[in-house]
């Protein structure tokens, strides 16, 4: 049964599991050999412990929970006059199982007893007045067309979803029971199906430790490689749930190590089978019996990764031929290495995990671009574009076979303005052929289609996967001296928000002359309906290469954070002040009245962490964005002074986040670095240099 945690006003939030000690977790296999768990050991400090969430970040979503807990007993006591016992929130996804990395989002289910389709509308309807007005969300939409329909929002860098049911729950473990739910009707179905499948994933578990770091692993592994984003068509946290708990239950006695490798030896040739024959290869993979009876699978679906409840949905349906194939060669990659290598070694498992190149890997790509006038309004456009890109990707496979193969990028760059006004986004040329000249622009204007007009994306969607034009698509022009420009709106809002993800092209003939891609992002342009006011896009353009200058910055070793961001201007710098002491006493002073960073050294003296502080001041050129400062610091643990109307100050202390100084592991090594550092300052004051002061 779920644990729950009762809050005073009645509401019920599901727990998330606690995290297993990771110095135990290595001796809870019963039968694990030498090997494994010595390989288990370097595991989890080669890639668990490095995918962990940082402490600030559990601190804001745990803040984030408590403010939309409380916000949601307003809504339900106050606005609908609701019994607090029968109105509940349960956190499921990766939360739940204690399986977020550290840009994971929060899955949430909002239940009330309300008429089932009046209480949605109302609910979605109201809700997000609510959070805006108490919670101030830097985003904030509703999706209500989805099977399962949301609130999305980001709040200080945490995305949550919000979906809800019309569920009459005294007892909110009553949600597990599906003779119980089975009063209901499919669409309280779907949108409860997240917390009744992760619970049902749970219970058939039989060492939930080994899962943990399993499934931490493999999550790890799969963003650091590209293919993780169940909206792309790689894998999701369902998909990974139930992959990694079907390999548990084969092997129930066996540690974190074994199965990893098991993981890989079965999938790496089920995924090849899958896509060298797709109809012969394809089974159930589920944790219980009754879904691989009760799943009829569709013709265009190939992976087949079921949940174990009712509606018994196909959580790997977005997975098509383009990420099937990038998934396959990527799970043979991880195979051969743990096949090849020793994995009692570190370097083994961080070989595994080394960040993909994706901009070096690929000689072209295709650069997609979404626009819009408002946060919210991104939020909502940006979201229902990233959730078809795939279909470009397929299409493009479809009209080029033989031609080209591509690779989707999931991850998604948030551009600079600058990047925006020096690529000219605005432009009325429609360039898609493949000559010697300079860059190559394809640019798409927003769909022509009217309301009302659209196909259902379903239709839309198999339409394009068989090779069918759709019906708003424009005609393909005949020859390249016909084809008229296509036009983006007249003009864009002079500060857009954008979103940019870029497909990579792997060509496989060498003449490109006659090669054209007008068809191919016609359809694409089909299959989206009509933008609302106020969103532009897709502009999508070819390009030879995406260079990673000051306008898109990219962090060593952290691919997920490879966004764009600018350099500073000079009247964006700011005032920076730190006064480093010693036992209370002042070793040093630095100032600047602008700058973009700060530092100092002391030379000839050997000093223990604990025995230095810092004071800090900070002056910023805008209110704003000392309020933004002064939160962020604050969230961390330190108490803010403002000394002035754009300053703040704090003392740095107290670290709050992990120090591994403090690791019994790495006692010995820290005492001979001290050694080593007290040397090297007897040598330099031997020198008796004159002071740096």
């Amino acid at each position: 049964m779920a644990t729950v945690v009762k809050a005073a006003f009645g509401t019920t939030v599901l727990s998330e599991y606690t995290q297993p000690d990771i110095e135990q977790t290595g001796h809870d296999m019963e039968e694990a050999d030498e090997v494994d768990c010595a390989a288990t050991r370097v595991i989890l400090d080669s890639l668990v412990t490095k995918s962990l969430e940082s402490d600030s970040k559990k601190r804001r979503r745990k803040e984030c929970l408590k403010k939309v807990e409380e916000l949601f007993r307003i809504w339900a006591q106050e606005a609908m006059k609701l019994p607090p016992a029968s109105c509940h929130i349960f956190v499921f996804g990766s939360v739940r199982l204690n399986l977020e990395l550290e840009d994971g989002d929060i899955d949430l289910l909002c239940s009330a007893p309300i008429m089932h389709d009046v209480g949605r509308e109302i609910f979605f309807s109201s809700f997000p007045a609510i959070i805006e007005e108490h919670m101030a969300p830097e985003q904030i939409h509703t999706v209500t067309e989805a099977i399962v329909p949301v609130i999305k929002m980001s709040w200080r860098g945490i995305q949550v979803d919000l979906a809800f049911a019309p569920l009459d729950l005294p007892d909110p473990t009553q949600i597990e029971n599906e003779d119980f739910m089975m009063a209901y009707d499919d669409r309280t179905h779907h949108s409860s199906a997240g917390v009744r499948n992760g619970e049902t994933v749970v219970k058939s578990i039989p060492n939930m430790t080994v899962f943990w770091g399993v499934a931490r692993a493999i999550k790890w592994w799969a963003t650091r490689r590209n293919i993780y984003g169940n909206m792309y068509g790689y894998l999701g946290g369902g998909t990974t749930a139930i992959m990694v708990a079907r390999e548990c239950q084969k092997a129930p006695l066996r540690g974190i190590s074994k199965i990893i490798q098991n993981f890989f030896d079965f999938y790496s040739k089920h995924l090849r089978d899958l896509h060298n024959a797709p109809a012969s290869g394809r089974y159930v993979i589920s944790v219980q019996p009754d879904a691989a009876k009760n799943f009829a699978p569709g013709k265009q679906e190939s992976l087949l990764i079921v949940n174990p409840v009712y509606p018994f949905t196909n959580n790997a349906r977005n997975v098509q031929g383009p990420t099937l194939r990038h998934m396959s060669e990527e799970f043979e990659r991880a195979r051969k290495i743990l096949a090849e290598n020793d994995l009692t070694k570190a370097e083994t498992w961080e070989k595994l995990v080394t960040p993909v190149d994706f901009f070096k890997e690929h000689e072209s790509f295709l650069e997609v671009t979404i626009l819009a006038d408002t946060n919210t309004k991104f939020g909502y456009w940006n979201g229902y574009c990233n959730s078809r890109i795939r279909m470009l990707a397929q299409i493009l496979e479809d009209d080029l076979k033989n031609k080209l193969t591509v690779t989707l990028n999931p991850i998604e760059y948030n551009p600079s303005q600058e990047w925006i006004d020096k690529n000219k986004l605005v432009s009325d040329v429609c360039q898609t052929s493949f000559g010697t000249g300079g860059e190559e622009v394809i640019t798409l204007g927003t769909s022509d289609s009217e309301d009302g007009e659209e196909e259902d994306e379903e239709s839309a969607e198999n339409g394009a996967r068989n090779g069918a034009p759709t019906h708003n698509a424009p005609a393909t022009p005949k020859s390249k001296k016909d084809a008229a420009p296509q036009q983006l709106e007249p003009t864009l809002p002079e500060k857009p928000t954008a979103g940019v993800h870029y497909i990579g092209l792997n060509w496989i003939c060498t003449d490109r002359s006659n090669i054209s891609l007008d068809s191919s992002v016609a359809r694409f342009r089909g299959i989206l309906k009509a933008s609302r006011e106020g969103m532009y896009g897709p502009i999508v353009r070819v390009v030879r290469k995406v260079a990673l200058d000051k306008t898109i910055g990219s962090r060593p070793n952290d691919p997920k954070n490879s966004i764009f961001v600018d350099a500073v201007t000079d009247a964006e710098r700011m005032g920076l002040k730190i006064t480093l002491k010693k036992d209370d006493k002042v070793i040093f002073t630095r100032s600047s009245d602008a700058h973009w960073w700060l530092t100092g050294f002391k030379l000839g003296m050997y000093s223990k962490p604990e025995e230095l502080t810092m004071d800090v001041e900070i002056t910023t050129f805008d209110k704003e964005l000392k309020a933004v400062l002064k939160t962020s610091i604050e969230t961390v643990g330190y108490t803010i002074g403002e000394p002035g109307p754009n300053t703040i100050s704090f003392t740095f202390q107290k670290p709050y986040s992990h120090q591994p100084r403090f690791d019994p592991r790495m006692t010995s090594i820290i005492a001979e670095t001290e050694i080593v550092c007290k040397e090297l300052v007897a040598s330099y004051l031997s020198l008796k240099l004159q002071s740096n002061d």
